[in-house]
């Protein structure tokens, strides 16, 4: 029940987001986002890391969500490329 209502709040959330950016090519918006439904709809992702805190700050992969899943070294990247995978 939860990731369906998450899922739900994410595509409200990126509805809202388009809204406020626009459809301009020249708008961009920045975001702090571990909802894995928010950064596979991302135009471009930066992914920080391994680890957190001590053991992470480094720049693991930048680039579509595709480019974050095959990372091996990203955790975020493994749980994303189940997300992208097809149904």
């Amino acid at each position: 029940m939860r990731s369906r209502i998450d899922a739900h709040l994410a595509e409200h959330f990126g509805r809202a987001l388009g809204a406020l950016v626009g459809q301009s090519r020249h708008d961009r918006a920045i975001m702090i986002e571990h909802h894995l439904d928010v950064i596979k709809s991302a135009d471009y992702v930066v992914g920080l890391g391994p680890e957190g805190g001590h053991g992470g700050g480094r720049v693991l992969a930048t680039g579509t969500p595709e480019t974050i899943a095959a990372t091996k070294e990203s955790h975020t990247g493994r749980f994303l490329k189940k997300r992208l995978a097809p149904a």
